[in-house]
């Protein structure tokens, strides 16, 4: 993502990116961000950042940064924090000569496991089953649950579950029907932009 910036000098920000350009809020991988300039410096040239809007998701970022002499970009670390929902964090970079705008988009947790608690299960009965997240969640989640095969074999099902905040896993109870035959059925769920699916079987009696 690039902004380019108003202003004049050998020291202006053209462009400020981040790699990756989006993110799990408070996850494994530290975005990095990089500030360009129009021409390479001639000398050490100080650049300030800031955070002008979305601060929620970021925990920290440098003050400044530093593009050596010569250069025409330095790099800067960014942390985030675990967001409610995705948000698009946007940084400045800023000198004498003018503003540069990049935006990071910070997302939230997303489901990554649904598990049946019993499998196989005979048909008639019911199982639990649990949908896992990325990571805890700060607010309230809502998933979304579908049957996406072998719904013949399924009697009743949620059509949401929430999460709550400061837990990372919600568990429901999914009930079959009796079939003739052993029946696979899926289960997806969806939720802040991520969906995540799982199997079972429904054996007949």
């Amino acid at each position: 993502f690039n902004v380019t910036a108003g202003g004049s000098g050998p020291a202006a920000p053209s462009a400020v990116t981040f790699t990756p350009a989006t993110v799990l809020g408070n996850g494994a991988t530290t975005p990095q961000g990089t500030v360009t300039v129009k021409n390479a410096v001639s000398t050490n040239t100080t650049i300030n950042l800031a955070v002008t809007s979305g601060a929620a998701a970021i925990n920290s970022i440098p003050a400044t940064v530093v593009v050596p002499a010569g250069a025409t970009s330095a790099t800067f670390p960014v942390t985030t924090n675990t967001v409610a929902s995705a948000t698009s964090a946007k940084i400045s970079a800023t000198t004498s000569a003018g503003t540069a705008t990049g935006s990071l988009t910070v997302n939230a947790p997303a489901p990554v496991t649904v598990e049946f608690l019993t499998s196989p299960v005979t048909g008639g009965n019911s199982t639990e089953v649990r949908v896992i997240m990325q990571q805890i969640v700060v607010a309230n989640t809502t998933i979304t649950l579908t049957v996406t095969s072998g719904a013949a074999a399924v009697a009743s099902i949620p059509a949401t579950v929430d999460v709550s905040p400061g837990h990372n896993t919600v568990v429901f109870t999914l009930g079959t029907k009796s079939v003739t035959a052993n029946t696979a059925i899926a289960i997806s769920a969806a939720g802040n932009g991520g969906t995540a699916s799982g199997t079972e079987t429904v054996n007949a009696p």
